[in-house]
């Protein structure tokens, strides 16, 4: 967001004579917010299920394993889908 914030068209905006909030809402938190998502989304799957992997690896449950690392990648997929769907909806560039 500080990056964002010390940008061109921030300072155009500032400099057009808009309030603070309208140019954070308007101008720099639409930026900030693809990169987070993605962020977001690529981690999903990683937090749904480590612990539940540690947790099995553990206690040497192999089945649990198996079934954790699916899921993970699973959710993975899924987050990451979720993600670049977000994006598209919030990317005015990246429609049709």
């Amino acid at each position: 967001m500080i990056a964002a914030l010390d940008s061109g068209y921030v300072r155009t905006a500032v400099l057009k004579g808009l309030p603070g909030w309208a140019v954070a809402l308007k101008h720099a938190l639409p930026n900030v917010l693809l990169p987070t998502i993605s962020e977001i989304g690529m981690n999903f799957g990683y937090v749904l299920g480590g612990i539940v992997i540690v947790s099995a690896v553990d206690h040497r449950d192999i089945p649990v394993v198996g079934g954790g690392v699916l899921v993970v990648a699973v959710a993975y997929g899924i987050g990451n889908l979720l993600a670049d769907v977000t994006s598209i909806l919030l990317n005015p560039r990246l429609h049709g």
